[in-house]
């Protein structure tokens, strides 16, 4: 977009030269005229010598530049006005390419074979055209403002030019594309109004009656209420989970049987046959317990292979219980744990027959009857 514009033959023309610096933008690379003293450098080396050439973007070197290069074209009568030059120093759209093309012709004998149209305007859609303002805008530059128009009145006689030719422009268009300036009438459009609709009658309702509002005046302040309402939910929490807790233990109090009233339920009236003085209800299994270790009960004897038979029959009952109650179950074992241990031989230590209540009764060492046992 940068080189829009600028024919085929140029642009070859201009890369055979072989320039110190490359062409990438012909508006502003054109502008303070060093490229341009470079291409006539190669035609006339002796006429043009570069060392008087500055390759600076201020406006006092770009027009120092020029003002040399206008004094040579007016000796070798280059066909290059001051007016083509005031518009490349100032970087104003496509001055620079009729320029070249000048200088191209100039140069080479050859005539430019030009691909635009005769009217670029009429590959702009309507809406891309330039305004007033932006008119205005491209051809009044602010380097301009201090140097070829720096007197009041002669800028406003170009800006009042640059209108006139704008509007000339527009009134042209206006003959030669009549269809864009005449304006669609739209049909009229119905101003009837539409008929009101017509209003429901009222409907008669009931009379509606308000309690009146009964207000409390408070007798303490907003956080002694607020403490008081806290220690009530607490307290009724507390009872609440109190309640809970005793409700619980009384349903699994009465549901499951403990295994000290169950044990000593199976072993009722058999201590009772083999000793005159019976134990009381809840010392039947230590009882047991001593009478085994003691050798007073024979472990063949029917009576104690009885009790088993009983606890196997109440398995599910004691099973329950020592589910219920882990407690109970680790009592029960120790109270077992003795008599087993003395049955097969095994040294438990002093302590370790401990009954159903909780008590400890010391078993003799594997000295004493553990060679009985083996035989």
């Amino acid at each position: 977009a940068l080189m829009n514009g600028v024919s085929r033959d140029i642009l070859k023309w201009i890369q055979s030269l072989d320039l110190s610096y490359s062409v990438k933008n012909i508006k502003r690379d054109f502008a303070n005229g060093f490229l341009v003293a470079e291409i006539f450098s190669r035609y006339f080396p002796h006429e043009v010598q570069m060392h008087s050439f500055d390759n600076g973007i201020s406006l006092q070197k770009k027009l120092a530049n020029w003002e040399l290069l206008e004094k040579f074209f007016i000796k070798k009568k280059v066909p290059i006005t001051r007016a083509m030059i005031d518009n490349v120093v100032h970087c104003k759209d496509n001055a620079a390419i009729p320029m070249l093309e000048t200088i191209y012709t100039c140069l080479t004998s050859k005539k430019v074979q030009s691909a635009r149209p005769n009217n670029d305007d009429e590959l702009i859609p309507p809406f891309a055209r330039p305004t007033a303002s932006f008119v205005l805008k491209e051809n009044l530059r602010e380097s301009e403002l201090v140097t070829t128009l720096a007197d009041e009145n002669t800028s406003k006689d170009r800006a009042l030019q640059l209108l006139e030719e704008h509007n000339q422009t527009l009134r042209n268009e206006k003959v030669q594309e009549p269809g864009r300036f005449t304006s669609t009438i739209s049909p009229p459009r119905p101003t009837q109004r539409v008929q009101p609709r017509p209003i429901p009658a009222e409907i008669p309702t009931g009379q509606i009656e308000f309690k009146e509002v009964q207000v409390r005046t408070l007798n303490a302040s907003v956080s002694q209420l607020r403490a008081q309402r806290d220690q009530s939910s607490h307290t009724a929490r507390s009872d609440r989970s109190e309640k809970r807790g005793s409700v619980a233990a009384e349903a699994s109090m009465t549901s499951v049987r403990p295994v000290t009233e169950l044990v000593n339920t199976l072993l009722e009236g058999l201590l009772e046959e083999q000793d005159a003085e019976p134990a009381g209800p809840r010392d039947r299994l230590v009882a047991l317990v001593d009478r085994v270790l003691a050798g007073k009960l024979d472990p063949d004897d029917e009576a104690l292979l009885q009790v088993f038979v009983r606890m196997e029959e109440q398995s599910e009952a004691l099973a329950e219980s020592l589910l219920a109650v882990p407690k109970e179950f680790f009592r029960l074992v120790a109270a077992l744990a003795g008599p087993a241990a003395w049955w097969l031989g095994l040294d438990l230590g002093e302590g370790w027959a401990v009954g159903v209540g909780g008590s400890t009764e010391p078993g003799p060492s594997n000295s004493q009857g553990g060679d009985e046992r083996a035989v």
